[in-house]
């Protein structure tokens, strides 16, 4: 399951949750922590606990269509983000994301 433009409103939630906890670590509530759980969880295919670079690639290509859906950025904008936001997130250049 992913954030594309045929997923319902809910799930476009769930992926903004995970990048807000991405972002913003520990400065939201219980209520937001477990949204961006869901999310995480949506998107580790595997249930390994953890991302791996595929997952993480589709999360954040999701997140893309859904700004360029709306409007918010262009396509080369949005290759550019989800570059910077997978360097950003994996800072040990592992491929693999964990929740926490």
């Amino acid at each position: 399951m992913g954030i594309g433009s045929s997923l319902p409103e809910e799930n476009a939630q769930l992926g903004k949750s995970l990048l807000s906890h991405i972002n913003f670590k520990g400065k939201f509530t219980k209520e937001h922590e477990e949204q961006a759980r869901q999310a995480f969880a949506c998107y580790d295919m595997d249930k390994s606990g953890m991302l791996e670079r595929k997952e993480a690639e589709k999360f954040l290509s999701d997140l893309k269509a859904l700004q360029i859906q709306r409007g918010v950025v262009t396509s080369d904008q949005g290759n550019e983000l989800v570059a910077a936001a997978m360097k950003k997130i994996d800072q040990n250049s592992d491929g693999m994301l964990s929740f926490e």
